[in-house]
This record gives structure tokens, C-alpha cells and sequence, in this order.
């Protein structure tokens, strides 16, 4: 489901205007009521309950929807929020107090740091993106390209996650975390299996350096040798877009 737009657009959902549209508090697109039966209907099937919010207002109802859906009895486990842009410092306390999986996309500093603290002001940039603060507060969080909006590479994501591209390197995530926010934990908000415990599945990526002592430039350098799915090989693509390009 969705419950706003975007940044680029104007169209997030914000508490306050945006510093450079001051008559733009953005697109309020989520029905509590709608959205609560659609949630209720997904988790009674099995499946899991994944809403955008962008702006810090989206997030703010998105979590109160997901709060209520707790109370309920639903498992923490199968409620996630897509992209969780902008925060306030309340709804970064409730991610980690509910449970809800942050899937996040660091990707989305690389192609926003031109404009990004022109349409958020400073002050809400502190908390935008804000893998730390959500790591610090005990929110499970996840890895996600938003491809094909932004480039697919995961290696050059977890660089990002870590570096920032130098915008509020207060919020950059360590080298491990950094690899389990695009594998293991990954995984976790897909109720996957990760590990290589035996009856796990063989998913396997072979780099040719150690992502987790790698620097950022390097890994935007790394290169994949080889690939395994369900213990069998798969192809590699000769060419998958990254920011080098």
C-alpha cells in the first residue's frame, strides 16, 4: 500500500512544509479504515503487511495503523514500512519500541544529496535516512535497491549505508552491519532462512574481496565471481548498472 508520494515530487507527507515549497505539506494517501481491512486480510492469508511512507507524517500514520494492528495480536515480524525517509525523533523511539521492520534505501542519498537538505531544511536532515538512530532505538531494519527507480547493486548500497556520500556521516552504518542490512537482515524482513547451518538454503555470492573490510570505494569497485541459488549456479550478468556507470 501506499500512504504518500515522494520527496522529489513535493508529494511526501510532512508534519511541516517543505523548507523550499512552503505551501506544500505534500499527499496524504492512506485511509486508516481501508488500510487496516487490507492489512487484517493480508495477515489472516499468510502474507506480510509492507506500506511506503516517506514523509515523516506517512510514517507517523503508517505506525499508528501497524500499533493498532498489534494490539490486535499481529506478529511484529510480518509489519514493515517502505522506506521510511523522513522520521521524527517519537516515531524513531516507536520503530524500535513496536518492532515494525524499517526497509530502507540508501541509494536514495546517492541520487538525492544535490537538493535533499534544500527540500527537508537541516534540521529534519539530521533524521532522514537515519539507519543509525534507527539501529540505536532496536528497530529491525532491511536493505532494499528500490530498483528499477535506482540502481540495483547491493554493494554499492552497503557503501552508501556506510560513507553516506558525506551527508550526515553521524548516520553512516559499521562494515557488519552494513553487510547484514543487505543479507541476513534482509532475509529476517522476508521470513527468510539465512545462515549456513545444515537444510539452510544454498544462497551463495562469491566477491572477489571481504565486503566488511573493504572501504566504501572499494566496494563500489567489487565485482561478483560467481553466484549460487538453492545450491545451484547461476549466471552473472556482464553488466548491471551501478553509480560508476
Amino acid at each position: 500500500m501506499f500512504s504518500d508520494g515522494s520527496l522529489g515530487g513535493h508529494t511526501a507527507a510532512m508534519h511541516e512544509a517543505f523548507t523550499d515549497a512552503p505551501d506544500r505539506l505534500g499527499i496524504d494517501r492512506l485511509d486508516p479504515e481501508w488500510a487496516a481491512s487490507m492489512a487484517r486480510t493480508a495477515l489472516e492469508l499468510g502474507g506480510r503487511v509492507a506500506v511506503h511512507a516517506i514523509g515523516d507524517a506517512a510514517n507517523t500514520a503508517v505506525l499508528d495503523l501497524m500499533e493498532r494492528l498489534l494490539e490486535e495480536g499481529a506478529d511484529a515480524a510480518r509489519l514493515r514500512i517502505e522506506h521510511t525517509s523522513v522520521l521524527t525523533e517519537h516515531d524513531l523511539e516507536r520503530f524500535g519500541r513496536l518492532g515494525i521492520t524499517a526497509v530502507v534505501q540508501p541509494a536514495f542519498i546517492a541520487s538525492e544529496r544535490e537538493w535533499l537538505e534544500r527540500r527537508v531544511g537541516a534540521e529534519r536532515l539530521t533524521r532522514t535516512y537515519a539507519f543509525r538512530s534507527l539501529l540505536e532505538a532496536g528497530a529491525p531494519i532491511a536493505g532494499s535497491s528500490d530498483s528499477p527507480v535506482e540502481p540495483l547493486d547491493p554493494l554499492a548500497g552497503m557503501a552508501v549505508a556506510r560513507d553516506r556520500c558525506g551527508m550526515v556521516p553521524a548516520q553512516g552504518i559499521d562494515p557488519g552491519d552494513a553487510l547484514r542490512l543487505f543479507g541476513s537482515w534482509a532475509a529476517r524482513s522476508l521470513g527468510a532462512t539465512a545462515g549456513f547451518e545444515p537444510g539452510t538454503p544454498a544462497h551463495l555470492t562469491i566477491l572477489d574481496r571481504d565486503p566488511v573490510a573493504a572501504s566504501p570505494s572499494e566496494l563500489r569497485r567489487t565485482r561478483v565471481c560467481a553466484t549460487w541459488v538453492d545450491g545451484e549456479p547461476v549466471a552473472v550478468p556482464a553488466r548491471i548498472r551501478t553509480w560508476n556507470d
